[in-house]
């Protein structure tokens, strides 16, 4: 009987039987409240735990957030990727002529690539011929003038071009420009070009900066993308 005063003196629970005592109540009470204690501790962690959890889970969100915010910046700032007829790339904003790809021939592309691309591939409804420095698409059911092309010079290609007669092939922004009915609807499409040159008969747009020139003549529309062609920048 000493001995187990003894052990309730001075084991783990002295201070809860000294509190409540040694009798078999105050035992009853000293376990409960020993109980309470480590639920009580356990829930503090538990919470804890999660606390933390919730932190790194809330670190890794922002992070996340802030990379993909930065990469979309990125996009715009250096243009993105444009096939003209497989994007449907509807903000000015992300074009830059040199992601632009016709059948997957961009500008600066070897002639033996555009060769190999759209002359060798048989592109469907196509027919492709190679005329001087052009190499020229047509309609096959309606072939009634070339409706896209390149231009190569010094064995790369400089220049990519389509008309009004390609609008059913391109996909994104323009198409809407290619069908488009006067000068104004194509600036509100694209936004203010560059330069300028309006007539009577029509309007040249450049944009500069983003390496295209839109030509509207009577209601026909041509784009041609190129960087640094002077034969086209001349008459600004």
């Amino acid at each position: 009987m000493v001995a187990d005063s003894e052990s309730l003196l001075t084991g783990p629970g002295a201070l809860d039987t000294i509190v409540f005592g040694a009798s078999p109540q105050g035992r009853v009470m000293a376990r409960a409240r020993s109980c309470l204690v480590s639920s009580t501790i356990f829930s503090n962690s538990y919470l804890l735990f999660w606390g933390q959890l919730m932190n790194h889970g809330m670190y890794k969100f922002f992070v996340g957030a802030l990379m993909t915010g930065l990469m979309l910046q990125a996009s715009f700032a250096f243009g993105t990727k444009y096939e003209l007829t497989r994007n449907s790339m509807q903000d000015p904003e992300g074009i830059d002529a040199v992601e632009v790809s016709l059948y997957q021939v961009k500008l600066g592309d070897p002639e033996a690539t555009a060769v190999e691309l759209l002359l060798e591939e048989k592109i469907a409804g196509i027919r492709a011929e190679q005329e001087g420095t052009f190499i020229l698409l047509w309609d096959k059911s309606k072939p009634t003038g070339a409706m896209a092309g390149v231009r190569i010079v010094d064995g790369k290609v400089d220049l990519i071009f389509m008309n009004d007669r390609f609008s059913h092939k391109v996909r994104g922004i323009f198409r809407t420009v290619l069908t488009s009915k006067t000068a104004q609807e194509i600036r509100e499409l694209l936004g203010n070009e560059d330069f300028k040159n309006e007539t009577l008969m029509g309007a040249k747009l450049l944009y500069e900066e983003k390496g295209f020139l839109v030509n509207f003549l009577d209601s026909s529309v041509n784009v041609e993308f190129c960087l640094g062609c002077s034969d086209l920048y001349n008459s600004f």
